[in-house]
């Protein structure tokens, strides 16, 4: 409690999991403080957060940090932009919840197909045919 030196935080493993997740926010969104840089030079150099393993000999902070990525998976969804980094069957980006992923009874023509492919950049569109024949393949 307060009154005893504490900080009076309840629940301190959701407290613990906010900040982590924050430190993800911050890792996704490419601020460069000198702890982001540190765990991306160290720990992913090359990929992205949300994709990256655990690794071998991971340190306690990145092994942290890292289980912290279902929170924050969980908790975002993408705004898809031009779609260049938005992979269509595999990241959240629809707007309407339960997965916030597309749903077909089928199997998945291009499984790393990006939403930018199904767009259609003159005129802002989607390419229905194409977007059609993903749902509808025989």
């Amino acid at each position: 409690m307060k009154n005893d030196g504490g900080c009076d935080f309840r629940e301190m493993e959701a407290f613990n999991n906010a900040m982590l997740a924050k430190q993800i926010w911050r890792l996704l969104h490419g601020e460069s403080s000198l702890v982001n840089r540190i765990l991306r030079a160290s720990n992913f150099p090359h990929g992205k957060i949300m994709k990256t393993e655990l690794g071998t000999k991971p340190s306690f902070t990145w092994r942290s940090v890292w289980g912290a990525r279902d929170i924050t998976q969980k908790g975002s969804r993408w705004l898809v932009g031009n779609g260049e980094n938005v992979e269509f069957w595999n990241d959240r980006w629809l707007p309407k919840p339960y997965s916030f992923k597309p749903i077909t009874t089928g199997q998945a023509t291009n499984p790393n197909i990006l939403v930018a492919e199904l767009i259609d950049k003159e005129c802002g569109m989607w390419k229905q045919q194409l977007v059609r024949s993903i749902f509808f393949a025989v």
